[in-house]
């Protein structure tokens, strides 16, 4: 089950392995006022799913809203 998941930013603690949380060193949130995104927080409540990078799309819809969708591409681009 989690053997797709991604590697790892070796600076990052793990708390658990499986499902992966972790958190970055003290010493490196303190060096900057930005994370940087390797580094962030990451929380997991299961495997990280195996997509199609090429066929994945994220639909944001909701009431008084106009629907969008977003490729992977875009979610990469336009929101760095």
């Amino acid at each position: 089950m989690y053997e797709t998941d991604p590697v790892r930013d070796p600076n990052n603690l793990g708390c658990t392995i499986k499902p992966w949380c972790g958190e970055p060193r003290i010493d490196l949130l303190t060096k900057d006022y930005i994370t940087p995104n390797e580094l962030f927080y990451v929380r997991n409540h299961l495997a990280v799913p195996d997509i199609d990078p090429d066929e994945y799309v994220l639909v944001v819809k909701g009431k008084g809203i106009r629907k969008h969708k977003f490729t992977l591409d875009d979610l990469k681009t336009k929101f760095p």
